[in-house]
């Protein structure tokens, strides 16, 4: 422990710690005390740069490789990781299909069945009035329907008669009617003049 105060307290020597995180250093620059010590020196070092290690030179051409070969491999993961989710999708899309058909065809079965029930239930009660009238009394029957059925069409006919707007002759005639009777004009005076003058 003394040892290590001692070197901390010599002045212009650094002490790297190993145990720190190492950081990128272009150089590493240390004091280096002098072989021998002058006692006029007082502590002081020479300035000795450490030349840092040279990467080895990468030609460009080995560069340009070794980018066209990582840009192939990310290609190629790209390009299989597009066809894996098609694939997913497409099975997706086909459980999607295969569920809506089902579902189709569960509803179609039961609409059916509701439709062959309520065909058997009409045939039933087909035969159940014909066994309860005679045909005399049919025949009253139908005929009476037959006359409702006339007397309905008649009033929906006389309805959109009704409801039907007048024409613009139709219009010019109330409005001369109507002139002659209040205004006292005769109907000679009215009859050569248009909508408009009327």
């Amino acid at each position: 422990m003394r040892s290590e105060n001692a070197k901390e307290n010599e002045k212009g020597v650094i002490f790297k710690d190993e145990e720190e995180t190492p950081r990128l250093i272009r150089s590493t620059t240390a004091l280096q005390p002098l072989p021998t010590i002058d006692p006029k020196d007082k502590g002081k070092g020479v300035l000795v740069e450490e030349e840092p290690e040279k990467p080895e030179k990468v030609k460009r051409r080995d560069q340009g490789l070794a980018q066209i070969e990582s840009d192939a491999e990310l290609a190629q993961r790209l390009h299989e990781e597009e066809l894996a989710e098609l694939d997913r999708a497409q099975k997706e899309r086909q459980k999607q299909e295969e569920a809506t058909s089902a579902a189709l065809a569960k509803e179609f079965d039961e609409i059916q069945a509701r439709i062959d029930a309520d065909h058997e239930l009409a045939v039933r009660l087909t035969h159940e009035e014909q066994e309860k009238y005679t045909i005399k009394e049919r025949a009253r029957l139908l005929a009476e329907f037959f006359e409702r059925r006339k007397k309905q069409l008649a009033a929906e006919r006389v309805e959109a008669i009704r409801n039907k707007p007048p024409t613009r002759t139709q219009v010019r005639n109330m409005m001369i009617t109507y002139l002659k009777h209040m205004g006292k004009y005769t109907h000679q005076q009215l009859k050569h003049k248009n909508f408009e003058e009327v």
